[in-house]
């Protein structure tokens, strides 16, 4: 019992240290470890009931979990809206938020479009654009419009393939809409803009020899 403790222990802790560093690492490897930032509620959890036990028993390792709880502090909130206790910062109107978030599919799964569309609001963009949003018969667009209820407008590229189908949500009318499609290629770019030519926000599905359109 006593190596299963350590065992379990060191792999929360390893687990921890990784959910705590990870906003340090570059995006091509945190997009390795996406996992690990969706656990990060379990992990913390764990780590919170780990430090009330050894606390209780007067154990001296207590001080290490309670060092973990609080560097993992700041990713816990941003998995909770816990923005609501500062004021929103009033944009210029020269000022454009924009997220663009490679879903891959979502995992075709809900809880994972869930998870990723509260990540997304959190920032508090003005405009999300979504790369290899998956088939509506796979993950309907009913579902993905549901998560995202504070962008009422929205646009889809028109030509719905199996797959790395584009989507841009907006806080905002939404005009100058113009597709672009790869010869021979499911890759695709979805181009979208403000009717008063403030902006243009291109979404960029990259060309890609994974997928290609027979």
């Amino acid at each position: 019992m006593r190596v299963f403790n350590c065992l379990s222990g060191s792999i929360l802790c390893g687990l921890t240290l990784l959910l705590i560093f990870l906003p340090c690492f570059t995006p091509e490897w945190a997009g390795n470890f996406i996992l690990i930032s969706l656990s990060a509620i379990p992990i913390c959890i764990a780590d919170g009931i780990i430090f009330a036990i050894l606390l209780w028993r007067h154990n001296r390792w207590w001080m290490l979990y309670l060092f973990l709880l609080l560097g993992s502090l700041p990713v816990l909130a941003c998995q909770f809206p816990f923005h609501f206790l500062h004021k929103e910062k009033v944009l210029d109107s020269n000022q454009l938020k924009l997220v663009c978030w490679n879903t891959e599919g979502f995992r075709l799964n809900k809880d994972t479009l869930t998870k990723a569309a509260h990540s997304i609001r959190v920032l508090q963009p003005g405009i999300v654009c979504l790369q290899e949003r998956p088939h509506t018969n796979l993950l309907a667009w009913d579902t993905i419009r549901a998560a995202f209820p504070d962008y009422p407008y929205c646009i889809i590229n028109s030509r719905e393939d199996e797959v790395l189908n584009l989507a841009v949500f907006s806080r905002w009318p939404i005009g100058n809409v113009q597709e672009y499609y790869f010869p021979n290629s499911y890759n695709k770019i979805l181009q979208a803009g403000y009717p008063d030519d403030r902006a243009n926000f291109p979404v960029i599905q990259r060309p890609s020899a994974n997928y290609r359109h027979e």
